[in-house]
Parts: C-alpha cells; sequence; structure tokens
C-alpha cells in the first residue's frame, strides 16, 4: 500500500480517498464569508470546514474560514483533488463531532464547476456515529423496514446527540429545529431513536427528508405542541423518484391550549402518477395535554401515497363540549389508506377522508367513539373507482357512524357494531350508514355488502325519543348500486332499519337479519319493496322481491341469486346479473340491466 504524504499546514495530501480532517461541518447554506457559527461553534482563522448544504451544490467542498472571503483549501480546489467516494472526518461541532462524510457519485469531480454533494458514510450498523449513541434499537421492524423507498439510505441519530432532554416544561424549539436542519441536509433522510422524553416546541417544525421517528416501546417520546405548533413532514413531489417515506413509531403528540393546528400534518405535492407505501404510523397517541385542550385535525395527511395507521389514538378534549374538529382528516389524491386498531374519541368527526383516494380500510378493533360523525368520506372526482372495507369496528356516533359519497364498493364485515348515542342533542337525524353511490361509472361496478353486525338506537331513542334513527339508508343517484346485500345484521330501536332513495336497485335482504323494536319491519322509502328482494324468517322463507313471491330462494357468496317462483320475473323480480330463476314453464336468466328488468328466457 503506498505511503500518503500531507503537508500537515496545507492539508495537502497525494490521495484522493481520505482528506485531512476538518474542524467544522455545515448543515445549512452559509455566507462564505466571515467567522462565524457553525454547528454551536465559532470559526477560527483557516479552520478547514466542510461545507456541504450549500442551495448552490457547486461550491461544497472544503473550505478555510477567513474574516475575509473565505478560500478553498488546496487540497479541494483542483479537477484532479476529489472524486466519487473521497471520505472527510469531522473532528468538532454539537452535532458532527465525530462523523465521517463520503463524496457521492464516482469518477473525479471538477471542483468549481460540478454539483458536490455528501453522504453521511456508513460503518457498520450506526451511521458514521457512536453506536453506544442509540440505545435500544430494533432494526428488523418489517412494518417500518418496508415503508421506506428502495433507494432509502438512512443515518441514525438520537435526540441527546442534538442536546434535547426530559422535560416538559422547557421549550426545545430551537434544538428541534437544529435536529430538522441536519436531517434535510442529509442525502436521503434519517432514523432517529427518541427515547423516553418530553419535549416542547412552539414553532412549526419541518422535515423534507424521509425521516423514521422511533419511540423506546416502553415510556413513549411525547412532542408536547404550544401555540398551536406543528411537526410538519413536508414530501415534496410524490413521484417515483422524489418521493420521500415518513414513520412515527412510539410517540405521543400533546397539544397544549384551545385549538392547536395540525399537530402532525403530512403533505405531498398532488404530482406524480406513482403512489409509494408513504406514511406509516404505530402505537402513536395524539391527544391534550390538558383535558381541555384541543385541535382542529389531530392528524392531517395530504396527497400521501399508501397509509397504515396501526395502534394510532387521537383523542380530543374530555372537560365540556367537544370542540376537537376531526381525528385524522386525508385529503387529495392517495393509494390505500389501512387503518388498524386505530381509535378516535371526543372529536366532532373521528376520520375525513376528501378527494381521490384507491380504498380505505378499517380492521382490527377500530374505535370511533364519543363522536357526533364517525367515518366520512367523500370523492365526487372519479378518478379513481374508491371501496371502502369496514370489519371488526366499533362506531358510536350522534348524527352517522359511516357517511360516504362517491364509492364504487362497500364492504361491512363481521365483528362490527354501530351505536346512537347523545353527545350534546344538537342532531335532528340518526343514521348508522348513509351511503350515496359514484354517479362516474358504469353501474355494474358499483356494489355493496353489509355482513354480520349490529346497529342500535337504544340510547337515543331513550334520551331524544323524537330523533329520526336509520340503520342503513342507500341514496338515490343515476347510476345507483347495481347489487347490495344485507345479511346477518341486527336492528335495534330503528325509526326504519332500511330506507332506499329513487333509484336504489336490487338489495337482498339476507335471511340473517333481524329488526328488533324496530317502527317499520324493514324497509321504507321511495320505492319500498319494489326493489328489494327479501328472505324473510317470520313467514317460514317465504320470498319477495317487487311484489313477486317465490317458493324458493339461495344466495351465492358473490350475491348471484338463484330463485324459483311461478310468473316471469322480468319487471318484477331485483337481482344481480348472472342470476336464475325457475318456473314450471321457463328458466330465466338476468343477463343485464338494472333492478327487475334484464331477464332473458333460456328454456
Amino acid at each position: 500500500m503506498p505511503a500518503i504524504y500531507t503537508d500537515r499546514l496545507n492539508g495537502l495530501s497525494t490521495s484522493t480517498a481520505i482528506k485531512a480532517p476538518v474542524r467544522l461541518a455545515t448543515f445549512t447554506n452559509i455566507t462564505l464569508s466571515g467567522l462565524q457559527s457553525i454547528d454551536g461553534v465559532t470559526t477560527a482563522e483557516r479552520d478547514r470546514v466542510l461545507v456541504k448544504s450549500q442551495d448552490n451544490a457547486i461550491q461544497n467542498g472544503i473550505w478555510l474560514a477567513s474574516e475575509r472571503p473565505w478560500t478553498r483549501a488546496h487540497d479541494f480546489d483542483g479537477s484532479r483533488d476529489a472524486a466519487g467516494g473521497t471520505l472527510v472526518v469531522v473532528t468538532d461541532g454539537t452535532i458532527n463531532e465525530d462523523t465521517a462524510w463520503r463524496l457521492d457519485g464516482t469518477g473525479p469531480i471538477d471542483i468549481g464547476v460540478d454539483e458536490i454533494t455528501f453522504s453521511a458514510f456508513t460503518t457498520g450498523s450506526s451511521g458514521g456515529f457512536p453506536i453506544s449513541d442509540f440505545g435500544p434499537w430494533e432494526p428488523s421492524d418489517p412494518l417500518l423496514d418496508g415503508a421506506m423507498p428502495d433507494d432509502f439510505e438512512e443515518v441514525r441519530l438520537t435526540l441527546s446527540r442534538f442536546g434535547i432532554i426530559d422535560s416538559p416544561s422547557l421549550d426545545q424549539t430551537a434544538s428541534l429545529e437544529l435536529l430538522a436542519s441536519y436531517v434535510n441536509a442529509t442525502a436521503r433522510g434519517a432514523a432517529i431513536y427518541c427515547g423516553p422524553n418530553k419535549i416542547k416546541f412552539s414553532r412549526d417544525i419541518t422535515f423534507t427528508k424521509s425521516v423514521k421517528f422511533i419511540g423506546d416501546g416502553v415510556a413513549a417520546t411525547q412532542f408536547i405542541s404550544d401555540d398551536g405548533a406543528t411537526l410538519y413532514f413536508d414530501g415534496g413531489d410524490r413521484d417515483e423518484y422524489t418521493g420521500k417515506a415518513f414513520v412515527l413509531r412510539d410517540l405521543g403528540i400533546a397539544t397544549l391550549g384551545v385549538h392547536s393546528s395540525q399537530p402532525l400534518h403530512f403533505h405531498y405535492n398532488d404530482v406524480g402518477t406513482t403512489l409509494r407505501q408513504s406514511i406509516v404510523m404505530q402505537n402513536v397517541e395524539v391527544a391534550g395535554a390538558d383535558l381541555t385542550d384541543s385541535f382542529i385535525n389531530g392528524i392531517l395527511i395530504e396527497n400521501a401515497g399508501f397509509v397504515t395507521l396501526q395502534s394510532v389514538r387521537v383523542m380530543g378534549p374530555r372537560s365540556g363540549p367537544i370542540t376537537a374538529e376531526v381525528g385524522i382528516k386525508i385529503t387529495g389524491t392517495g393509494g390505500t389508506l389501512t387503518f388498524i386498531n386505530t381509535r378516535t374519541s371526543y372529536v366532532q368527526t373521528g376520520f375525513a377522508g376528501e378527494g381521490e383516494m384507491e380504498g380505505i380500510v378499517f380492521s382490527g378493533q377500530c374505535e370511533l367513539t364519543a363522536c357526533f360523525r364517525g367515518i366520512t368520506w367523500e370523492d365526487t372526482t372519479g378518478g379513481f373507482q374508491p371501496f371502502l372495507t369496514v370489519s371488526d369496528t366499533h362506531i358510536a356516533a350522534e348524527s352517522r357512524c359511516i357517511k360516504t359519497i362517491g364509492i364504487t364498493e362497500f364492504n361491512l364485515g363481521g365483528g362490527c357494531d354501530f351505536y346512537g348515542v347523545g353527545v350534546d342533542g344538537s342532531s335532528s337525524e340518526f343514521i348508522a350508514i348513509d351511503i350515496t353511490p359514484t354517479t362516474s361509472v358504469d353501474p355494474i361496478t358499483v356494489n355493496g355488502k353489509v355482513v354480520g353486525g349490529f346497529i342500535n338506537a337504544e340510547q337515543l331513542s331513550v334520551s331524544v325519543p323524537g330523533i329520526d334513527r336509520e340503520g342503513i339508508r342507500i341514496r338515490g343517484a343515476a347510476n345507483p348500486f347495481e347489487s347490495f346485500l344485507i345479511d346477518d345484521m341486527g336492528f335495534r330501536l330503528l325509526t326504519a332499519p332500511i330506507v332506499l332513495d329513487a333509484n336504489s336497485n336490487s338489495v337482498v335482504i339476507g335471511e340473517g337479519c333481524s329488526f328488533d323494536g324496530c317502527d317499520t319491519p324493514y324497509v321504507a322509502g321511495a320505492n319500498g319493496d319494489d326493489y328489494v328482494t327479501l328472505i324473510d324468517k317470520a313467514t317460514g322463507y317465504k320470498k319477495y322481491s317487487g311484489g313477486i313471491e317465490t317458493a324458493g330462494f339461495f344466495i351465492l357468496p358473490n350475491g348471484v341469486v338463484i330463485a324459483n317462483g311461478t310468473a316471469s320475473p322480468e319487471g318484477a323480480f331485483a337481482a344481480p346479473p348472472a342470476s336464475l330463476y325457475l318456473t314450471p314453464a321457463a328458466c330465466y336468466r338476468k343477463s343485464a340491466g338494472t333492478g327487475t328488468t334484464g331477464w332473458v328466457s333460456i328454456g
């Protein structure tokens, strides 16, 4: 191995592989003139400084500090002085002390002409930092590791390295801003081990690179938002190459004061067509620091790709009237949103979705309680054909448990229960499931299934006896649902269990449904039984559809119906396409159309 000869005064070396150490390194844009504070240390004349975060990347490199305009170091000022892979070690600074930085790219660099970028040099698993800085660390979590882009190269940091301590009363905004500046200056982002700290901040803190905030899983880190301050995650342009991913685990967000804005705010520009896994939250809580502290949106996500929230809790003030507006709000264009064991309470709306999203899934013991509205989702753009799937979910609301506009598929699985509860008695009606289908797609693609659940308005019937209490309302539209199956549902103390507006087609009520103490036995609305296929337990499996009685009836898992009767079903029997209807004289197949039309004799 050849020797490396170095002019120790000027830093001149025969090697481009490893440069003579620098004293300090920047992580924000600076003025290349005058002695100044960098990374918490005031520069001295002729200090070697690694400048790596200039807005104009051509200016990056090793410079000599001076009271006058700075000059480039002699070992970093020519076309043969550096190449992709050149290493620079930093010896001082509050944050960058004892770190190493690698010049990005391959081949030689023409200094003063080429753009220059540096990334933290990774050694082992510590990202260039001593392993002792990390404390407990779990890099093998599949939920977290799978959330980041394939080319994500993380620097691993700790809050303690930035002087952040456990103190709920100390304003540590400046330290968090320092942390954000450092992360935003990395090539692709950082993973930050937080530890069991309480951290108060009073100004918005913005992260523009991919980041993982990881607590220790025992005593969650708590960020305390004062004066409406927000932890803001700016994903920039959400496309295949610049999309950024954010992960939060084992964290708490506490709000101070009445109506903080968005304690957690994730934003992506609405550009690009590639929807990437972009946001993962696991074991995160957003709540007031006191019983009266509130917020507008506990968590706000704009134009995200794919979102997963697992064991996330958002809770508004538990004293006095409900002033927190929305627990979790997602707007703009997005991918599939998955909520697992996610809970909201004491908010006006538990979850609010607005815009074009591929689909939303609630499962794994989700709860939305003590609210006016549980789940609301409106998509009138028609860009996607969105679906909503809800299973194993408990919702207690005064006005709506679920309200959707513009979906093409609605699925309610087992383990769901919906309760009408009095919050402040201001609602004039309660509708457990309020569905308005999309009007922008062919109706054959618009389907619904409600199987296995319970709707109970007993509390409302006692506390607000005059209020209208509906179970499921399917609203009319130019292109309503082609088929909608309701089975194994319990309806209790409702003024109307199922309500159909004009043009609602092909609703099948299965034999597993029960209607306990309801004012009307089955269906109300403009068309009533004209658009309903009913399996009636009370009459010994006598079947009705549009007024025609059938002698036998069978529903396949996909909703297709096989039935038999005495007369032609055309204009009388509602069923989805591919259904069969048998009479003594002929066999009919539902070939097309909606509702009761489209039956063709096949022999």
